[in-house]
């Protein structure tokens, strides 16, 4: 079993890392919209959160998950719970908490026709 320091300075390089991924030469993020929020039920039924995704990664990655866990991204509170073994079957085993963006439809529009003026 790994010893709370340890834990803690591998949380502390994830978020290192991940900000360093997250941030763009100006020094902004490049996703402003995003919230990088999970959410979890423990074995109480008590919600848990909110948590980086790197931090769920790791916790995830060191075994403190079962797959019946049940999870959710984002601030809405009304948004609905899935188990670990679904949000793997989306994403993968290796990172099932990966970010998935939501991509609408690509929508042609008319071209516009303008007039030459003389």
């Amino acid at each position: 079993m790994l010893s709370n320091a340890i834990i803690s300075n591998l949380l502390q390089y994830t978020d290192d890392v991940a900000l360093l991924g997250h941030t763009a030469s100006t020094g902004l993020t490049t996703r402003n919209d995003y919230v990088d929020e999970w959410y979890y039920v423990d074995p109480k039924n008590a919600v848990q959160g909110p948590f980086p995704t790197i931090h769920m990664q790791a916790w995830y990655k060191l075994g403190y998950f079962t797959s019946e866990l049940r999870v959710r991204h984002g601030q809405n509170p009304d948004s609905n719970f899935m188990t670990l073994g679904e949000l793997i079957t989306m994403n993968s085993e290796e990172t099932p908490f990966k970010f998935k963006p939501f991509t609408s439809p690509v929508v042609q529009l008319p071209l516009q026709q303008t007039q030459e003026v003389r």
